[in-house]
């Protein structure tokens, strides 16, 4: 079928190839983006659970303390896996616990980071710890 009027005329825009591929959104971003998120997420359990089995659970005074006691951490991590900073938001107001938290991440042993998050290092990440009864 052939329109007998421009498309102009019937108030649609003439619209160039270049002008169309412009408002597609970018999936690629966008998937890159969502396997970003979802490596960060799984690398985020993978520290909660180094942190806690290697260091957390040695003291025993740790199940002493109320449940609502936790430690707020900033942790910067590079590709290798090595935490090269880190900065305790929130302190318990439990000096002991807090020593015992910091001992935590001093010694913590990651694995390298997720290839969709080595791409953009460092690995920037909030932890909250808490005792473990």
């Amino acid at each position: 079928m052939k329109l007998k009027e421009s498309l102009q005329d019937l108030g649609i825009p003439e619209q160039t190839p270049l002008s169309k591929t412009k408002e597609i959104t970018d999936t690629n971003s966008l998937q890159r983006k969502r396997i970003a998120q979802l490596a960060g997420a799984e690398y985020n359990v993978h520290i909660r659970n180094q942190i806690k089995a290697k260091n957390m659970r040695k003291s025993s005074k740790l199940g002493g303390y109320p449940a609502e006691v936790f430690v707020r951490v900033r942790l910067k991590i590079i590709a290798s896996g090595e935490i090269i900073e880190y900065e305790f938001i929130n302190k318990s107001g439990f000096p002991s616990f807090d020593q015992a938290a910091e001992l935590a991440v001093r010694n913590a042993v990651l694995d390298p980071l997720p290839q969709a998050l080595a791409q953009n290092p460092p690995y920037i990440v909030l932890i909250r710890i808490v005792p473990q009864n």
